[in-house]
């Protein structure tokens, strides 16, 4: 008897080495938006953290220097010693809790537009036209320049209203009228505010921007890239304060000095000689806390980034092989049992036909006898 023919419907089994369409409804390895903005915000507060107590130091020493109530060497072992004999106490201390919340946010900030950033020129449609190769190069470059422009506009602006509220603080905390308890009141004047916000502006463009720029400028290589990266992750915010170690000692000087009655050309000779006096010294402190607020940390913090970016690759790669695997078995599991079903179905057909066979020749074999 002729057998049965077997349909070809149901889902097909791939073979190992076949690769599956990136449009079907497995999920491809590429990591969710939130899980990175998540870890941005855990790396950035994490680093900072560990800044903050040496960042704490020097911001202090600087205030009370240009206060003239201590010299950066007496602030700095006062604090240090306060960290060792007290450490939960320090932790605690708004002084403290200003530097981490500036740090923490601008890392924090900057991480984040980032990953918007690299998340929205990654959702941004390609097109391989010939025709118009030239066209999507340039619109590509022209989003890659927006996107740097708009991670350093939002970090400059988190991390300028973070410091200004600090610089503030910290100018009312360490004042000569705070150390001799006394009650009379002054406010930060609008030049101060200046001052400091162009110092921020120079950190945060020289931190989270230019060492980008220059590694691509340097090496189109991506292993050369990274290491250069890291060399100007550290060299260039070190450099850029020569210029705001001044913007930030004259700012406070506005405030602990107002000089209201003197002419403006003795003001300005006081400041510049005020200016002078603590240049090295301040210049030499903010260097100190560069290296490890935005050398060390933004070393630190590029590589934890990567990190968890390469964690999370992997994880949703891992995921993705899962599915595929489980995919695959399901189909030769439900290929098998319709092999099987069919093969029963066609031996029930056959022994059918037998019986009916066997009762046909039954009843000509009656009829003859």
């Amino acid at each position: 008897m002729q057998e049965m023919p077997r349909a070809s419907y149901g889902p097909a089994v791939l073979a190992p080495c076949q690769k599956r369409n990136p449009d079907n409804n497995i999920k491809s390895p590429s990591t969710s938006l939130s899980s990175k903005l998540v870890g941005d915000a855990v790396v950035g507060t994490s680093v900072t953290f560990l800044m903050a107590p040496f960042l704490t130091v020097v911001d202090k020493a600087i205030a009370q220097r240009a206060a003239g109530t201590h010299t950066l060497a007496q602030s700095s072992m006062q604090t240090l010693q306060s960290i060792m004999k007290k450490p939960t106490a320090f932790v605690r201390n708004p002084a403290f809790l200003y530097v981490w919340a500036v740090y923490a946010s601008t890392y924090t900030t900057a991480n984040s537009l980032k990953t918007l950033v690299e998340h929205q020129e990654k959702m941004s449609p390609r097109r391989f036209s010939l025709t118009q190769e030239t066209v999507n190069d340039t619109h590509q470059q022209d989003q890659a320049a927006l996107g740097k422009i708009g991670i350093f506009l939002g970090t400059s602006v988190a991390n300028s209203g973070a410091s200004v509220m600090k610089d503030r603080k910290f100018a009312y905390m360490f004042s000569p009228q705070s150390a001799s308890r006394s009650s009379v009141a002054r406010t930060v004047p609008i030049a101060s505010y200046g001052l400091w916000m162009s110092r921020d502006l120079i950190g945060v463009g020289s931190s989270f921007v230019l060492p980008d720029l220059i590694a691509r400028k340097l090496s189109s290589n991506p292993e050369d890239m990274k290491l250069k990266r890291d060399v100007a992750q550290f060299c260039v915010p070190i450099a850029t304060q020569l210029v705001a170690g001044p913007l930030h000692l004259l700012g406070l000087d506005l405030f602990n000095r107002p000089m209201q009655a003197l002419p403006v050309r003795q003001r300005l000779v006081e400041r510049v000689a005020f200016l002078a006096n603590g240049y090295t010294a301040v210049v030499g402190a903010r260097v100190a806390r560069i290296i490890p607020g935005y050398g060390f940390g933004g070393v630190l913090n590029s590589n934890l980034r990567d990190g968890w970016r390469e964690y999370l690759l992997e994880r949703d790669t891992t995921e993705s092989s899962t599915q595929i695997s489980l995919s695959s078995k399901l189909g030769t599991l439900v290929a098998t049992v319709r092999t099987c079903t069919l093969d029963v179905l066609s031996r029930r057909v056959s022994y059918s036909n037998y019986l009916v066979d066997a009762y046909v020749c039954k009843v000509k074999c009656t009829r003859k006898i």
